[in-house]
């Protein structure tokens, strides 16, 4: 204990020397009081940046919209809506393509059918940040009499970017705009046309939207995060200041001393002794 008061004395002696000292008063002040305040005020201004605006948690049932609903609702150019028969011509997969595009011509976006899936890459280029000028594209890999598979097969392809932004209180999430009213759109062509004897119309679908965490927990995780990072980087910062050390070390036991009794304590699993608390 008595080495440990005489390196704290040793410590704030230096301290009111260098801040009182005209030759290193300015770098003392910029260092032990502007750079803290300036970087305590950076990190809490941070953490409001990144702090979720999402909505997370589970939404209300709502029927899932028609795809020409769904195509006035699209954003960022995405104009084109392509569908490509990789099979043959002529058959179930092109009688679902014109029962799709049909309702479609009168949105005023571009509806390109073509047999290429090379001409459906170039049409729907994405950019470095996943997005792309189309609203979508399906491939038709086969149907029961069409193809190697012997069933209705189609790959459903949408831009990377969605996703990234959810709110489970508002309808216009990414794949409640891009990807369901698509795929409904298309099971409900393919069993109008089903040439197996089954075909039926399908009734109306109602969608639940549901996140697997909620807010709360996403604005914990977000808080504990940055407190984390930043413990880390203040250790880092100590670890390369001998007196910085010292300071950490005080702190922390100023720390585990609050959780002391009177006189006794536990510190890093060893019972001391405190004499000056």
């Amino acid at each position: 204990m008595k080495l440990l008061l005489r390196q704290v004395r040793v410590l704030v002696e230096k301290d009111l020397y260098l801040l009182f000292n005209p030759k290193s008063r300015f770098t003392t002040l910029w260092r032990a009081v502007y750079i803290p305040l300036i970087f305590a005020m950076y990190m809490s201004f941070i953490l409001k940046v990144y702090w979720p605006k999402e909505q997370y948690g589970i939404g209300s049932p709502t029927q899932v919209r028609s795809l020409a609903d769904a195509f006035h609702l699209t954003t960022g150019g995405r104009d084109t809506f392509v569908m490509v028969n990789a099979v043959n011509p002529g058959g179930d997969i092109d009688k679902v393509i014109q029962l799709i595009a049909q309702p479609l011509k009168s949105t005023g976006k571009t509806i390109k059918i073509t047999d290429n899936v090379i001409d459906m890459i170039q049409t729907c280029q994405s950019n470095l940040q996943g997005t792309t000028k189309c609203y979508g594209a399906v491939v038709f890999n086969s149907s029961p009499k069409e193809g190697q598979w012997g069933v209705w097969n189609y790959t459903i392809r949408s831009d990377a970017s969605f996703g990234t932004h959810v709110d489970m209180s508002k309808t216009t999430n990414d794949v409640e705009i891009y990807q369901i009213p698509l795929q409904r759109t298309i099971d409900a062509a393919i069993a109008t046309v089903n040439s197996t004897g089954d075909a039926v119309s399908l009734a109306s679908v109602d969608e639940y939207r549901m996140y697997h965490t909620t807010s709360k927990s996403a604005r914990l995780t977000v808080y504990s995060l940055h407190i984390r990072d930043s413990a880390s980087m203040e250790e880092r910062h100590h670890s390369l200041n001998p007196e910085g050390n010292l300071r950490l070390y005080l702190h922390r036991l100023v720390h585990r001393l609050r959780w002391c009794h009177v006189s006794t304590c536990w510190i890093d699993g060893q019972r001391a002794r405190i004499w000056d608390v």
